[in-house]
């Protein structure tokens, strides 16, 4: 794969996430000092050479998350950390100008939002988002309506995770939730056979991957083959080194492929698959991790692991 361009900015600061939405991309930044706040950046991705547009400075936050724009993109959302969490919701009447609507905070979001998707569930559009761990509180997984955007209403927390969620994917009226060391968890919000909603979610299934570190959930809905039965699931191990000598060495980079037989079970690994390792100094490798989804039986079976391979 060859890279046919590369977007450089000043000052330098380190890239979080991104989303692009037609030719305009979107791109938050992570680790700023707290007195000089965040930013986020706004770029052309016309040409194969991304070209910087605007910046928008996001006071009272050190790193931006997550950032994603509405499927109708009309709104901008960006997750902030760490205390005090919030998510900034912005109108995108004009795309390369956001202009800020609102601030979500709550007790629940305080110590920071670390990921934040935003999904639409029966003609509404909702936020999910993934709170950071602190003063011994456990993470948490808040919902918040963006029915109306200059007034975000949190409508559902629950703390869930070992020791956090640190991420989400939603389609369909299902959640799928990264529970770290707890595996995936999947809920009904609105799509499944539970009546789950999102102010009252109901889980579906769980199920416990090989070594833990759940980061991030993508279900899989092929537009060529409609194939919608797979789910890949992303690990997270970091290694820090100093020179030649690694200072903590965890499992390397691999992908694992998970099948579940139905909407109540997953069951089964059915690939793993390692990554070259990375040469840098912080090293953070990430896992795939594949399930297979089937119709929902009328029951509820029991679980079993997929660490067996069963």
């Amino acid at each position: 794969m060859a890279v046919l361009g590369r977007g450089d900015f000043k000052p330098v600061r380190t890239t979080g996430e991104i989303f692009v939405r037609g030719t305009t991309a979107y791109t938050t930044t992570w680790g700023n000092q707290a007195g000089a706040a965040s930013a986020f950046y706004i770029w052309d991705v016309s040409a194969d050479v991304p070209k910087l547009v605007d910046s928008v400075r996001v006071d009272n936050s050190q790193t931006l998350g997550d950032i994603a724009v509405s499927d109708d993109g009309t709104l901008l959302v960006v997750a902030t950390e760490y205390v005090p969490g919030s998510i900034v919701v912005y109108s995108l009447a004009n795309p390369r100008k956001p202009v800020q609507v609102s601030r979500f905070a709550s007790n629940n979001t305080i110590f920071g939002v670390h990921t934040a998707e935003i999904g639409r569930v029966n003609g509404k559009l909702y936020a999910f988002l993934c709170i950071d761990t602190g003063s011994g509180v456990g993470g948490q997984v808040v919902i918040v309506d963006l029915t109306n955007p200059s007034a975000p209403q949190q409508v559902y927390t629950q703390m869930v995770g070992l020791p956090y969620t640190h991420d989400t994917f939603v389609r369909d009226g299902l959640l799928y939730l990264g529970l770290w060391n707890a595996g995936v968890a999947i809920w009904d919000i609105g799509g499944g056979s539970l009546g789950g909603t999102p102010t009252s979610p109901k889980e579906i299934g769980r199920l416990l991957t090989v070594n833990g570190h759940v980061h991030n959930i993508w279900w899989l809905k092929d537009p060529v083959t409609h194939i919608d039965r797979y789910a890949f699931i992303g690990r997270e191990q970091h290694e820090r080194a100093e020179g030649s000598r690694v200072l903590h060495r965890g499992r390397r980079g691999h992908a694992q492929f998970f099948r579940r037989r139905t909407e109540w079970h997953p069951v089964r690994r059915v690939l793993q698959r390692r990554r070259p390792r990375a040469r840098r100094p912080w090293r953070s490798r990430h896992l795939y991790h594949r399930a297979e989804v089937h119709p929902a039986p009328q029951h509820r079976p029991p679980l079993r692991s997929a660490q067996n391979g069963t």
